[in-house]
Protein backbone atom coordinates (compact mmCIF):
# COMPACT_ATOMS: atom_id res chain seq x y z
CA UNK A 1 0.00 0.00 0.00
CA UNK A 2 2.81 2.43 0.92
CA UNK A 3 4.51 1.68 -2.40
CA UNK A 4 1.25 2.37 -4.26
CA UNK A 5 0.84 5.71 -2.46
CA UNK A 6 4.41 6.72 -3.37
CA UNK A 7 3.86 5.80 -7.01
CA UNK A 8 0.63 7.83 -7.08
CA UNK A 9 2.27 10.90 -5.51
CA UNK A 10 5.13 10.73 -8.02
CA UNK A 11 2.60 11.32 -10.80
CA UNK A 12 1.77 14.74 -9.34
CA UNK A 13 4.49 17.01 -10.76
CA UNK A 14 5.01 19.37 -7.81
CA UNK A 15 4.97 16.54 -5.28
CA UNK A 16 7.33 14.53 -7.44
CA UNK A 17 9.83 17.42 -7.51
CA UNK A 18 9.69 17.64 -3.74
CA UNK A 19 10.03 13.86 -3.41
CA UNK A 20 13.03 13.72 -5.78
CA UNK A 21 14.71 16.58 -3.93
CA UNK A 22 14.25 15.04 -0.50
CA UNK A 23 15.05 11.49 -1.55
CA UNK A 24 17.96 12.17 -3.91
CA UNK A 25 19.44 15.65 -3.69
CA UNK A 26 19.26 16.06 0.08
CA UNK A 27 20.45 12.52 0.74
CA UNK A 28 23.18 12.99 -1.87
CA UNK A 29 24.37 16.07 -0.03
CA UNK A 30 24.57 14.08 3.20
CA UNK A 31 26.88 11.56 1.54
CA UNK A 32 28.91 14.29 -0.18
CA UNK A 33 29.29 16.46 2.95
CA UNK A 34 31.35 13.82 4.76
CA UNK A 35 34.32 14.34 2.47
CA UNK A 36 34.85 18.13 2.62
CA UNK A 37 34.45 17.78 6.37
CA UNK A 38 37.10 15.04 6.50
CA UNK A 39 39.62 16.40 3.96
CA UNK A 40 38.89 20.13 3.77
CA UNK A 41 37.02 22.43 1.43
CA UNK A 42 40.04 22.91 -0.86
CA UNK A 43 40.22 19.19 -1.66
CA UNK A 44 38.82 18.19 -5.04
CA UNK A 45 36.53 15.18 -4.89
CA UNK A 46 37.58 13.08 -7.89
CA UNK A 47 34.77 10.71 -8.65
CA UNK A 48 35.21 7.45 -10.56
CA UNK A 49 31.56 6.53 -11.21
CA UNK A 50 31.91 3.10 -12.87
CA UNK A 51 32.55 -0.32 -11.36
CA UNK A 52 34.40 -1.81 -14.34
CA UNK A 53 38.05 -2.70 -13.78
CA UNK A 54 38.93 -1.48 -17.29
CA UNK A 55 37.52 1.95 -16.43
CA UNK A 56 39.55 2.01 -13.19
CA UNK A 57 42.70 0.93 -15.04
CA UNK A 58 42.47 3.73 -17.61
CA UNK A 59 41.64 6.27 -14.93
CA UNK A 60 44.77 5.21 -13.06
CA UNK A 61 46.90 5.26 -16.19
CA UNK A 62 45.73 8.76 -17.15
CA UNK A 63 45.51 10.11 -13.61
CA UNK A 64 48.54 12.42 -13.85
CA UNK A 65 47.26 13.83 -17.13
CA UNK A 66 43.91 14.54 -15.51
CA UNK A 67 45.54 16.31 -12.54
CA UNK A 68 47.63 18.40 -14.92
CA UNK A 69 44.72 19.20 -17.23
CA UNK A 70 42.37 20.31 -14.46
CA UNK A 71 45.16 21.86 -12.33
CA UNK A 72 44.39 19.77 -9.26
CA UNK A 73 46.77 19.63 -6.31
CA UNK A 74 44.73 18.39 -3.36
CA UNK A 75 42.21 15.63 -3.91
CA UNK A 76 40.46 12.53 -2.66
CA UNK A 77 39.32 9.82 -5.08
CA UNK A 78 36.00 8.00 -4.61
CA UNK A 79 35.15 4.72 -6.31
CA UNK A 80 32.03 2.51 -5.95
CA UNK A 81 33.92 -0.74 -6.44
CA UNK A 82 36.24 -2.75 -4.18
CA UNK A 83 38.03 -4.07 -7.27
CA UNK A 84 38.33 -0.54 -8.64
CA UNK A 85 39.76 0.52 -5.28
CA UNK A 86 42.42 -2.20 -5.48
CA UNK A 87 43.32 -1.27 -9.07
CA UNK A 88 43.64 2.44 -8.31
CA UNK A 89 45.74 1.53 -5.26
CA UNK A 90 48.18 -0.26 -7.59
CA UNK A 91 48.71 3.11 -9.29
CA UNK A 92 49.66 4.50 -5.86
CA UNK A 93 46.72 6.90 -5.90
CA UNK A 94 45.95 8.26 -2.45
CA UNK A 95 43.84 9.28 -0.59
CA UNK A 96 41.28 6.86 -1.95
CA UNK A 97 37.93 5.76 -0.56
CA UNK A 98 35.45 3.07 -1.57
CA UNK A 99 31.77 4.00 -1.37
CA UNK A 100 28.65 1.92 -1.97
CA UNK A 101 26.67 1.84 -5.22
CA UNK A 102 23.81 3.54 -3.39
CA UNK A 103 26.10 6.33 -2.20
CA UNK A 104 27.45 6.68 -5.75
CA UNK A 105 23.95 7.15 -7.13
CA UNK A 106 23.07 9.75 -4.51
CA UNK A 107 26.22 11.80 -5.12
CA UNK A 108 25.61 11.70 -8.88
CA UNK A 109 22.09 13.06 -8.44
CA UNK A 110 23.29 15.72 -6.00
CA UNK A 111 26.08 16.80 -8.35
CA UNK A 112 23.78 16.79 -11.37
CA UNK A 113 21.27 18.98 -9.53
CA UNK A 114 23.74 21.66 -8.41
CA UNK A 115 26.45 21.23 -11.04
CA UNK A 116 29.58 19.19 -10.35
CA UNK A 117 31.97 22.12 -10.59
CA UNK A 118 29.96 24.17 -8.07
CA UNK A 119 30.46 21.50 -5.40
CA UNK A 120 34.10 20.81 -6.34
CA UNK A 121 33.47 17.35 -7.79
CA UNK A 122 35.55 16.25 -10.77
CA UNK A 123 34.76 13.28 -13.00
CA UNK A 124 37.73 12.17 -15.14
CA UNK A 125 35.60 9.65 -17.03
CA UNK A 126 34.30 10.77 -20.42
CA UNK A 127 30.84 9.65 -19.35
CA UNK A 128 29.72 11.45 -16.20
CA UNK A 129 27.01 8.88 -15.44
CA UNK A 130 24.40 11.64 -15.23
CA UNK A 131 23.48 11.71 -18.94
CA UNK A 132 24.71 8.31 -20.01
CA UNK A 133 22.56 7.83 -23.11
CA UNK A 134 24.32 10.66 -24.94
CA UNK A 135 27.84 9.31 -24.49
CA UNK A 136 26.76 5.67 -24.83
CA UNK A 137 25.67 6.38 -28.37
CA UNK A 138 28.82 8.20 -29.48
CA UNK A 139 31.41 5.79 -28.06
CA UNK A 140 33.58 4.69 -30.96
CA UNK A 141 32.49 7.51 -33.27
CA UNK A 142 35.07 8.46 -35.95
CA UNK A 143 37.00 5.27 -35.09
CA UNK A 144 37.83 6.49 -31.59
CA UNK A 145 38.75 3.61 -29.28
CA UNK A 146 38.08 3.24 -25.54
CA UNK A 147 41.45 4.72 -24.54
CA UNK A 148 41.00 7.69 -26.90
CA UNK A 149 37.60 8.44 -25.36
CA UNK A 150 39.46 9.07 -22.10
CA UNK A 151 42.62 10.71 -23.41
CA UNK A 152 41.33 12.71 -26.39
CA UNK A 153 37.61 13.25 -25.85
CA UNK A 154 37.77 13.86 -22.08
CA UNK A 155 41.30 15.26 -21.68
CA UNK A 156 41.92 16.64 -25.19
CA UNK A 157 45.39 15.13 -25.23
CA UNK A 158 47.01 13.21 -28.09
CA UNK A 159 50.16 12.44 -26.11
CA UNK A 160 49.08 12.08 -22.48
CA UNK A 161 51.28 11.55 -19.45
CA UNK A 162 50.87 7.93 -18.35
CA UNK A 163 51.23 6.56 -14.82
CA UNK A 164 52.62 3.05 -14.38
CA UNK A 165 50.77 0.34 -12.51
CA UNK A 166 52.88 -1.36 -9.83
CA UNK A 167 51.94 -4.95 -9.06
CA UNK A 168 52.92 -6.73 -5.89
CA UNK A 169 55.68 -9.30 -6.16
CA UNK A 170 55.73 -11.88 -3.41
CA UNK A 171 58.08 -14.84 -3.66
CA UNK A 172 55.79 -17.13 -1.59
CA UNK A 173 53.12 -16.64 -4.28
CA UNK A 174 55.12 -18.75 -6.78
CA UNK A 175 55.30 -21.56 -4.25
CA UNK A 176 51.57 -21.31 -3.65
CA UNK A 177 50.94 -21.61 -7.39
CA UNK A 178 53.16 -24.67 -7.61
CA UNK A 179 51.20 -26.22 -4.74
CA UNK A 180 47.98 -25.59 -6.68
CA UNK A 181 49.41 -27.46 -9.64
CA UNK A 182 50.50 -24.56 -11.82
CA UNK A 183 53.67 -25.32 -13.75
CA UNK A 184 56.02 -22.53 -14.72
CA UNK A 185 55.77 -21.66 -18.42
CA UNK A 186 53.38 -24.52 -19.23
CA UNK A 187 50.06 -23.44 -17.72
CA UNK A 188 47.12 -21.89 -19.57
CA UNK A 189 44.88 -19.66 -17.48
CA UNK A 190 41.35 -19.38 -18.82
CA UNK A 191 39.26 -16.26 -18.19
CA UNK A 192 36.05 -17.48 -19.85
CA UNK A 193 33.58 -14.86 -18.65
CA UNK A 194 32.99 -11.14 -19.18
CA UNK A 195 30.37 -8.86 -17.66
CA UNK A 196 29.68 -6.50 -20.58
CA UNK A 197 29.90 -8.63 -23.72
CA UNK A 198 28.92 -12.20 -24.74
CA UNK A 199 31.44 -15.00 -24.23
CA UNK A 200 31.88 -18.43 -25.85
CA UNK A 201 29.88 -21.29 -24.37
CA UNK A 202 31.12 -23.57 -21.59
CA UNK A 203 31.13 -26.39 -24.14
CA UNK A 204 33.65 -24.45 -26.20
CA UNK A 205 35.89 -23.84 -23.19
CA UNK A 206 35.69 -27.50 -22.16
CA UNK A 207 36.67 -28.64 -25.67
CA UNK A 208 39.57 -26.17 -25.68
CA UNK A 209 40.79 -27.21 -22.23
CA UNK A 210 40.74 -30.90 -23.18
CA UNK A 211 42.80 -30.16 -26.29
CA UNK A 212 45.35 -28.16 -24.31
CA UNK A 213 45.65 -30.86 -21.65
CA UNK A 214 46.20 -33.38 -24.43
CA UNK A 215 49.11 -31.23 -25.62
CA UNK A 216 50.68 -31.38 -22.15
CA UNK A 217 49.52 -28.04 -20.75
CA UNK A 218 48.09 -27.52 -17.27
CA UNK A 219 44.76 -25.69 -17.58
CA UNK A 220 43.23 -23.50 -14.88
CA UNK A 221 40.07 -21.41 -14.71
CA UNK A 222 40.14 -18.08 -12.95
CA UNK A 223 37.04 -17.94 -10.77
CA UNK A 224 35.34 -15.49 -8.44
CA UNK A 225 33.00 -16.25 -5.55
CA UNK A 226 30.25 -18.77 -6.40
CA UNK A 227 31.61 -19.35 -9.92
CA UNK A 228 32.31 -22.83 -11.23
CA UNK A 229 35.48 -23.64 -13.18
CA UNK A 230 35.38 -25.14 -16.64
CA UNK A 231 34.95 -28.89 -16.21
CA UNK A 232 38.26 -30.71 -15.82
CA UNK A 233 40.31 -27.55 -15.09
CA UNK A 234 41.97 -26.41 -11.88
CA UNK A 235 40.01 -23.60 -10.20
CA UNK A 236 42.10 -20.67 -9.03
CA UNK A 237 41.28 -17.28 -7.61
CA UNK A 238 43.93 -14.70 -8.50
CA UNK A 239 44.07 -11.49 -6.42
CA UNK A 240 44.31 -8.52 -8.77
CA UNK A 241 47.61 -7.43 -7.24
CA UNK A 242 49.09 -10.85 -8.11
CA UNK A 243 47.68 -11.26 -11.60
CA UNK A 244 50.84 -10.05 -13.36
CA UNK A 245 53.10 -12.38 -11.39
CA UNK A 246 50.70 -15.31 -11.87
CA UNK A 247 50.47 -14.97 -15.66
CA UNK A 248 54.18 -14.33 -16.04
CA UNK A 249 54.80 -17.55 -14.11
CA UNK A 250 52.10 -19.58 -15.90
CA UNK A 251 52.92 -18.41 -19.41
CA UNK A 252 49.52 -18.30 -21.15
CA UNK A 253 46.30 -16.30 -21.01
CA UNK A 254 43.13 -17.07 -23.00
CA UNK A 255 40.09 -15.00 -22.17
CA UNK A 256 36.98 -13.18 -23.25
CA UNK A 257 37.57 -9.45 -23.62
CA UNK A 258 37.02 -7.83 -20.26
CA UNK A 259 38.68 -5.20 -18.11
CA UNK A 260 41.19 -7.83 -16.97
CA UNK A 261 42.68 -7.67 -20.47
CA UNK A 262 43.52 -3.98 -19.97
CA UNK A 263 45.23 -4.78 -16.68
CA UNK A 264 47.40 -7.59 -18.07
CA UNK A 265 48.10 -5.83 -21.39
CA UNK A 266 51.81 -5.40 -20.53
CA UNK A 267 52.25 -8.75 -18.79
CA UNK A 268 54.92 -10.98 -20.31
CA UNK A 269 52.93 -14.03 -21.41
CA UNK A 270 51.13 -15.26 -24.51
CA UNK A 271 47.78 -13.44 -24.57
CA UNK A 272 44.81 -14.57 -26.66
CA UNK A 273 41.81 -12.25 -26.39
CA UNK A 274 38.39 -13.23 -27.73
CA UNK A 275 35.77 -10.80 -29.07
CA UNK A 276 32.24 -11.40 -30.38
CA UNK A 277 32.11 -10.39 -34.03
CA UNK A 278 29.70 -7.66 -35.22
CA UNK A 279 28.67 -6.86 -31.65
CA UNK A 280 27.72 -3.18 -31.53
CA UNK A 281 29.10 -0.80 -28.94
CA UNK A 282 27.96 2.78 -29.38
CA UNK A 283 28.93 3.85 -32.89
CA UNK A 284 31.44 1.02 -33.28
CA UNK A 285 31.98 -2.70 -32.63
CA UNK A 286 33.61 -4.20 -29.54
CA UNK A 287 36.49 -5.78 -31.49
CA UNK A 288 37.40 -2.33 -32.83
CA UNK A 289 36.50 -0.11 -29.87
CA UNK A 290 38.09 -2.31 -27.18
CA UNK A 291 40.97 -3.67 -29.26
CA UNK A 292 44.13 -3.63 -27.12
CA UNK A 293 46.18 -2.87 -30.21
CA UNK A 294 43.89 -0.03 -31.34
CA UNK A 295 44.05 1.39 -27.82
CA UNK A 296 47.86 1.23 -27.90
CA UNK A 297 48.03 -0.83 -24.72
CA UNK A 298 49.99 -3.68 -26.27
CA UNK A 299 51.01 -5.08 -29.63
CA UNK A 300 51.74 -8.70 -28.76
CA UNK A 301 48.19 -9.87 -27.99
CA UNK A 302 46.50 -12.26 -30.39
CA UNK A 303 43.00 -10.82 -30.86
CA UNK A 304 40.35 -13.07 -32.40
CA UNK A 305 36.77 -12.17 -33.36
CA UNK A 306 34.17 -14.89 -33.79
CA UNK A 307 30.50 -15.40 -34.55
CA UNK A 308 28.47 -17.26 -31.94
CA UNK A 309 27.46 -19.96 -34.39
CA UNK A 310 31.10 -20.47 -35.48
CA UNK A 311 32.80 -21.59 -32.28
CA UNK A 312 34.52 -24.40 -34.19
CA UNK A 313 36.31 -21.77 -36.30
CA UNK A 314 37.31 -19.92 -33.13
CA UNK A 315 38.66 -23.19 -31.70
CA UNK A 316 40.78 -23.78 -34.81
CA UNK A 317 42.18 -20.25 -34.71
CA UNK A 318 43.23 -20.63 -31.08
CA UNK A 319 44.84 -24.07 -31.30
CA UNK A 320 46.85 -22.86 -34.30
CA UNK A 321 48.91 -20.93 -31.72
CA UNK A 322 49.81 -24.08 -29.69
Amino acid sequence: MIKQIKNFLKKITVLNIIYQYLNNVRNGYRVYAKFPKKYGENYKIIFSPYEGCGDAYLLGKLFDEYLKKDKIENYVVLTPSELGYKILSLFKISPLECISIEERNKIIKFGTFLGFSRVNIGIPHFNSYSHTEIMNNVEGIHSLDFFSMFSFVRLNSKDPVLRAIIFEIKNPWNQLMIEKGIGEGKTVLLFPRANSIPSPSDCFWYKLSEFLKGKGYIVCTNIKANEKPIKGTIPIYIPIEQIDATLSFAGYFIGSRSGICDIISNTECKKIVIYPKNYRWGASFVDEYFSLQNMGLCHDAIEISYKREQEDTLFDEIIYNF
